[in-house]
């Protein structure tokens, strides 16, 4: 998490009622974090990195080969792959696997990403 997500979740759940549990506040932390943070994210980034994000969010697991599948043109891949690192948006430490590092981004892109 980055400190802007620890802040808002700490900031919610200082505020949270008695019976409210950390589960509970995630409605209200994907709603803050999906317009402020996340939606500036993704419309900084260019098709191709949007495309490639979307097919790493479509994979269960954030395989390579699954990944290259899905996009329309796999040969950029590398490029994608390092511009997304480079952005600290994707992790790319375990061999053969891409991550989305923030939290829940992949819900983001699900209900946004056509934008």
């Amino acid at each position: 998490m980055t400190i802007v997500q620890h802040q808002v979740l700490g900031s919610l759940y200082f505020n949270k009622k008695n019976n409210e549990t950390l589960e509970d506040l995630i409605p209200a932390f994907e709603h803050i974090m999906f317009k402020d943070s996340y939606d500036m994210i993704w419309q900084k980034l260019t098709e191709g990195e949007k495309e490639m994000v979307k097919c790493i969010c479509k994979t269960k697991d954030g395989k390579i080969d699954e990944i290259k599948a899905l996009m329309s043109n796999p040969v950029s891949y590398n490029v994608f792959r390092n511009k997304l690192i480079n952005k600290h948006l994707v992790n790319g430490n375990k061999r053969g696997y891409l991550k989305i590092n923030l939290p829940r981004f992949e819900s983001f892109v699900e209900l946004w990403g056509d934008d």
